[in-house]
């Protein structure tokens, strides 16, 4: 005997006899949202988000943004430029390939090393124009770029963000935040003229602020901001206290009461040791994690800075703040 009732696209089944499967099953629709409604953030209480260029070109080459999403970089190469690329994004190179020379590069390893910033990198060049595809091995990863005109410098907040790079004069150093928890000193600090082809899970987008602006960021989704004179610093929101009722078992009152706790409690040796137990708490919580246990450290941008960073939304389950800020006349990326 076998009975089935469907209603609103919902169909469950019951089976009386022993040892059959049952279960239920419900249609569903999926439709996609237009990008336009992704790309762009705007109301009059919020600072206009909106998605990085696609194309850069300067006199020596030119960087592409192609596919969808925005996975692969394209990039034209004239006569004797050097392209830099990380090991292993290579996908396709056309042209001449007698005239290409590639050539692997160790760029400062044990500082990089130290940091978690990645070293090694393929040196492309050729004595005639090429034309290459790189891309990513993650899946759900977009790409930004940037042209550098040698006026404004970049920082890379961001350990994995530089993807591929070109110009003679263009400068990539690794650098100290010091300013932030250990898992995010890995920056990289960008002088020069050249094209930057930056990577980072998820969309992303930049943030213009104007004079007397200012933008808090979760620093793991920052990917690149504008250097001035006036650098990103530390903020905390302000936080709650929640008291949790423990049991008493009166324990801890009985063991005071005794002569040998009462006396190695008001010695000197104890009152330094645990001065130093708290301190080092402290300090590992703030330095190291971040404070998460309280209050989770941001990163506060001030006047004419621009930001760009990523929106990870779909790429894990943390649901991270996305921001990206412009500081007027230089640039801050995030991913």
């Amino acid at each position: 005997m076998k009975r089935s009732i469907t209603a609103r696209g919902v169909r469950a089944s019951s089976c009386l006899k022993p040892g059959r499967r049952c279960g239920q099953r419900r249609q569903i629709h999926i439709q996609a949202i237009p990008s336009s409604q992704l790309n762009s953030v705007t109301s009059d209480n919020f600072h206009a988000a909106s998605t990085t260029a696609r194309s850069a070109i300067s006199p020596d080459a030119k960087f592409e943004v192609v596919g969808s999403p925005y996975s692969l970089l394209s990039v034209s190469l004239s006569a004797s430029q050097n392209l830099y690329t990380r090991r292993g994004t290579l996908v396709g190179l056309s042209g001449k390939a007698e005239n290409v020379v590639s050539t692997l590069q160790i760029l400062e390893p044990f500082r990089r090393a130290a940091l978690g910033i990645p070293f090694l990198y393929q040196k492309i060049s050729s004595t005639s124009p090429v034309s290459a595809l790189i891309s990513v091995k993650s899946p759900v990863t977009s790409l930004a770029l940037l042209q550098l005109n040698g006026t404004v410098d970049w920082m890379l907040a961001q350990r994995n963000a530089l993807l591929a790079w070109t110009g003679h004069s263009l400068t990539v150093k690794p650098r100290i935040n010091s300013q932030l928890s250990i898992m995010h000193w890995g920056n990289s600090e960008v002088t020069g003229r050249g094209l930057i082809a930056l990577a980072g899970k998820g969309q992303i987008y930049s943030i213009n602020l104007k004079e007397g602006e200012q933008y808090i960021a979760h620093p793991g989704n920052v990917i690149a901001y504008t250097m001035t004179h006036t650098p990103p610093q530390p903020y905390r929101f302000k936080s709650t206290t929640l008291r949790f009722q423990v049991p008493n078992l009166g324990i801890g009152k009985r063991l005071s009461n005794t002569n040998l706790v009462s006396n190695l409690s008001k010695s000197d040796t104890w009152m330094t040791l645990m001065k130093i137990f708290h301190t080092l708490r402290t300090w590992t919580r703030r330095t190291i994690w971040g404070d998460r246990v309280s209050a989770q450290t941001n990163v506060k941008f001030v006047t004419y800075q621009l930001i760009i960073y990523k929106n990870s939304y779909f790429c894990n389950s943390k649901v991270p703040l996305p921001c990206l800020c412009n500081l007027g006349p230089r640039a801050l990326t995030i991913s």
